[in-house]
């Protein structure tokens, strides 16, 4: 039993390759902008979550001041504090930026989606349309000329045959 295969697009005729090209850009541009929109929320959303981590206490820049002025009398518990803190203020700037290079992805990816499925649309039509009036109308003419021509052959042979009787 032979596999199914896939059909083949229509490259016979540019008109119609337009049109379907067109038609998948005006299809694939919004899916594509919906998929990434979700995604990029979900990761801004997990940025913005690292912001929200516990916030240092009031005797940590005490701590930390002393420490970074050569003051040798912090206990190691003390010291543990400040690199916890630090490690989290490192990590709420990294997610501030992420959150921010989201933002600007989305502003930027919104606008090439609306470019694209415009652009989509447009080669949509103008191939529907060309493979329309530039193949379809003449083909419909050959096919009038091709049904009279039948039709004349249909009205002879009647012709014949009722003066052969």
């Amino acid at each position: 039993m032979p596999l199914p295969t896939i059909p083949s697009p229509p490259t016979d005729n540019l008109y119609k390759f337009m049109a379907i090209a067109g038609l998948v850009l005006l299809i694939v541009a919004p899916v594509y902008f919906t998929t990434f929109y979700i995604t990029s929320k979900q990761r801004e959303l997990d940025a913005e979550m690292a912001l929200m981590v516990e916030m240092a206490p009031p005797q940590y820049n005490a701590i930390r001041l002393r420490i970074h002025t050569g003051n040798t009398n912090v206990t190691e518990p003390e010291k543990q504090l400040v690199e916890k803190f630090d490690k989290l203020d490192l990590e709420r700037v990294r997610a501030e930026r992420v959150v921010e290079l989201y933002q600007s992805h989305s502003s930027l990816l919104k606008k090439a989606t609306v470019c694209v499925s415009i652009f989509g649309f447009l080669l949509m039509m103008s191939g529907f349309c060309f493979w329309y009036r530039r193949v379809q109308v003449p083909l419909d003419h050959i096919l009038a000329k091709q049904v009279q021509v039948v039709d004349m052959k249909a009205a002879m042979s009647q012709e014949i045959e009722k003066e052969m009787d």
